[in-house]
C-alpha cells in the first residue's frame, strides 16, 4: 500500500513538470487556501504568495464549500452549494462564472494538482494548475 502511495505521488509529480502541463493562458500561477469555512483555489498572473491578501487583478478565485482538511481529489461545478467561481478583476469587483474545477491529486505536503474550465462573460478560462497550500489572512463575515 506504501509503495503504490509513493509510486502514485511520484506519478503525479512527473505529470506536473511534464511538458504536458499546461496552465491557462494567463494565469500561469496557483494557490490553496482554507478561508472562511471553506477552501479558496485561486490562479493569478503573478506569485501569491504566503500571508498576502488577494492576488494581482485580475484573478480567478473558486471557492469550495468544504472546509479544506476535507477537501479530496473530486469535481466541483460551479454555481452550486458547493462552489463558486469568481472572475475578479478590482476591489469588490467580480463577476460569477460557470463551469468545472477538478482536484486530481490532494496531499498536505505537495501542491494540489486539477484543472479548471471556466466561463465567464468576457472570457473562458481553461488548464491545469499546481497550488501549494498557503495560509491566507482575509476577514470573513
Amino acid at each position: 500500500m506504501k509503495t503504490t502511495a509513493v509510486s502514485l505521488s511520484l506519478a503525479f509529480a512527473a505529470l506536473a513538470c511534464s511538458s504536458s502541463f499546461s496552465p491557462p493562458t494567463g494565469f500561469p500561477f496557483a494557490a490553496i487556501s482554507g478561508v472562511c469555512q471553506g477552501t479558496a483555489i485561486e490562479l493569478a498572473g503573478k506569485a501569491i504568495k504566503q500571508g498576502d491578501g488577494e492576488p494581482s487583478y485580475p484573478f480567478v478565485r473558486v471557492m469550495i464549500f468544504v472546509p479544506n482538511r476535507n477537501v479530496r481529489a473530486g469535481t466541483w461545478v460551479a454555481p452550486s452549494d458547493s462552489a463558486i467561481a469568481y472572475w475578479v478583476t478590482g476591489p469588490n469587483q467580480s463577476v460569477t462564472g460557470s463551469g468545472s474545477l477538478t482536484i486530481r491529486f490532494r496531499n498536505d505536503a505537495q501542491p494540489v494538482l486539477g484543472d479548471v474550465d471556466l466561463q465567464f462573460p468576457s472570457q473562458q478560462i481553461t488548464g491545469a494548475f499546481r497550488a501549494p497550500w498557503i495560509a491566507r489572512y482575509v476577514t470573513c463575515v
